[in-house]
């Protein structure tokens, strides 16, 4: 935090926690990374924009020269250095996918997340691509796709909030289909994961008494 007061940094490889924040800041999504800047305060560079694609850098990966940080007890993976800009240039367009959500463009959230999971495979395994995209698609009236989406993301093991919400969209869907008895075992799923905070559960009860 002293670090941060004396203006040495001001942008992060990885969002920090609060309590690591000087007071009075957050951590905001800019491009590739994320800036430390005063709660409120207005960022002209949230979406600087990059002269290359994700998909533009994919053909220029040379042989695996570099390491890629393992989780605890695994091993080290080779990987071209291309791929570390690749990945940097896909994070900064999920930072805009997130970014075009939250402002309301749903069809342009909606197709910048379709093109990270069709650029980037391992995508697909990770809730934070995969539940906005089903939702999205679910918005967009397209429950079949979205269904699909949804069980992807609880493979993944996902927060207990966003397994909750899966499982309701899930019995929403299936409602949709008339199927009683999947509509009933989804919400019930829904209903009985620990750990998701009481004012979610609530919603989710709420919903599914007044469709």
């Amino acid at each position: 935090p002293a670090l941060f007061r004396r203006g040495r940094y001001d942008h992060l490889d990885l969002p920090l926690p609060a309590s690591l924040l000087p007071p009075g800041s957050e951590a905001r999504a800019a491009g590739g990374l994320w800036r430390v800047l005063a709660k409120g305060e207005a960022d002209s560079a949230a979406d600087p924009g990059y002269p290359l694609e994700p998909e533009e850098v994919l053909p220029l990966y040379r042989r695996q020269r570099g390491l890629r940080a393992p989780l605890p007890g695994g091993t080290a993976l080779q990987e071209a250095y291309e791929r570390r800009l690749f990945i940097f240039l896909l994070r900064a367009r999920l930072h805009r996918a997130a970014s075009l959500m939250q402002a309301g463009d749903l069809k342009g959230s909606l197709a910048l997340y379709e093109s990270i999971a069709a650029v980037e495979p391992e995508t697909r395994g990770q809730p934070e691509v995969t539940y906005p995209l089903a939702t999205l698609l679910l918005t967009q009236g397209q429950p079949d796709r979205a269904e699909g989406w949804f069980r992807l993301t609880l493979q993944a093991g996902p927060e207990p909030q966003i397994a909750a919400l899966s499982w309701f969209y899930l019995g929403e869907i299936r409602r949709g289909r008339r199927d009683e008895a999947g509509t009933r075992d989804c919400f019930g799923r829904a209903l009985s994961i620990p750990g998701v905070p009481p004012a979610v559960r609530d919603q989710i009860r709420r919903r599914i008494e007044n469709p």
